[in-house]
């Protein structure tokens, strides 16, 4: 059976897969799939060892056993055997899983604020754009002017809107841009 074949495990397989390791013990797992006829043996094995042995505890994590996946993550890398062992009842990809939920939504979170951040310093930029062209002493409407002003809203919509960083090139041919931009110099 292929990835593509994959589908959910209904009760009746459950029930099959558990009555033929009871009969013929958990070691031919090829054996056993093929009397099974619609899985592998590698599914038919994690199936066991991750849902059905009796001595799996399928209720949630407590905080202690969060904690100490987190503790045992840092000392063993990501030996999620290992590390369940000192879980009674917890499989490997119980510990795997929740490590990989707690390490996306912590990141998740981290990636959240630094976007209120980036935002904030976003806006304030854009009203410092506005406020330089906005005062009439500073800019003097020559075609040269016009010019720069359209190449310094081109560098601005590169940022703003692509996300692109601003070039240190493009900040060195236009330095009153620099003050604006001072956060946003790529090296």
């Amino acid at each position: 059976m292929t990835n593509e074949n994959r589908t959910t495990w209904n009760h009746q397989e459950d029930a099959k897969l558990t009555d033929l390791i009871n009969k013929y013990s958990p070691k031919n797992w090829s054996k056993l799939a093929n009397m099974l006829g619609n899985r592998n043996g590698k599914q038919c094995r994690e199936r066991w060892y991750n849902h059905l042995t009796p001595n799996v505890n399928k209720s949630p994590l407590q905080e202690w056993e969060k904690e100490k996946i987190l503790e045992l993550q840092t000392k063993f890398g990501n030996k999620w055997t290992k590390i369940s062992k000192e879980l009674p009842g917890r499989t490997d990809n119980t510990v795997k899983n929740f490590y990989h939920s707690y390490k996306n939504r912590k990141e998740k979170k981290k990636s959240g604020k630094k976007r209120k951040n980036l935002s904030l310093i976003n806006q304030i930029e854009i009203n410092e754009c506005k406020k330089m062209i906005e005062d009439d002493s500073m800019i003097y409407f020559s075609q040269c002017s016009i010019n720069i002003l359209a190449e310094i809203c081109y560098i601005c919509y590169k940022k703003y809107f692509t996300n692109e960083e601003i070039k240190e090139s493009e900040l060195k041919k236009y330095p009153g841009i620099e003050i604006i931009f001072q956060s946003s110099i790529s090296e």
